[in-house]
């Protein structure tokens, strides 16, 4: 997960990835040797914060990757294809063509939903960049789950709740308290 996103989408799930000023700095080398000292995975998966907003960096990153591994490459962005298209940098049209799948576009909570694959909202659109990208999508074609886990002492949202979900949290599970 990335730090920094100057977007300020109101229905941020991160809001917590907004400030650049949070976090820590680790080197593009520390992060590529990390993701691939890890066992077992097949890809991973770029979120925010907002990722355009450290394209060159994570070409880097995935050049670093491409290099010593087959692992794929996920990368979601509040910004819609067509909008970087027309006026991207050159590191985050590299970026776009670096991928195996984007999601593009903000996630809207009055646009929830569950039904789309590894899409928040429904205005969100799902491109594969690649074979792999390609693959994947037909591989894995069930819609998004989301699953809550929680201990005495912490709690955790995996996948990417509905509308009533965050409601329902809101009202019963966090006492009416912002999460």
């Amino acid at each position: 997960m990335l730090q920094g996103c100057s977007l300020g989408c109101p229905d941020c799930l991160v809001p917590e990835t907004h400030s650049s000023k949070r976090g820590r700095e680790e080197s593009v080398a520390f992060l590529v040797q990390y993701i691939l000292s890890i066992q077992g995975i097949q890809g991973i998966t770029i979120t925010g914060g907002e990722p355009m907003e450290q394209a060159q960096a994570l070409l880097q990153l995935i050049q670093g990757i491409r290099e010593s591994s087959n692992l794929s490459v996920f990368l979601y962005t509040g910004h819609e294809i067509n909008e970087l298209q027309s006026h991207g940098t050159r590191a985050q049209l590299q970026l776009i063509l670096a991928v195996d799948i984007l999601c593009d576009g903000p996630y809207m909570i009055d646009l929830a939903t569950q039904k789309n694959l590894w899409r928040g909202s429904s205005n969100q659109k799902i491109y594969a960049f690649s074979d792999k990208g390609r693959n994947e999508i037909k591989e894995y074609s069930q819609p998004m789950q989301m699953t809550l886990q929680a201990t005495p002492d912490d709690w955790q949202i995996v996948g990417i709740p509905t509308k009533d979900m965050v409601d329902l949290l809101q009202k019963g599970f966090f006492g009416g308290r912002d999460f």
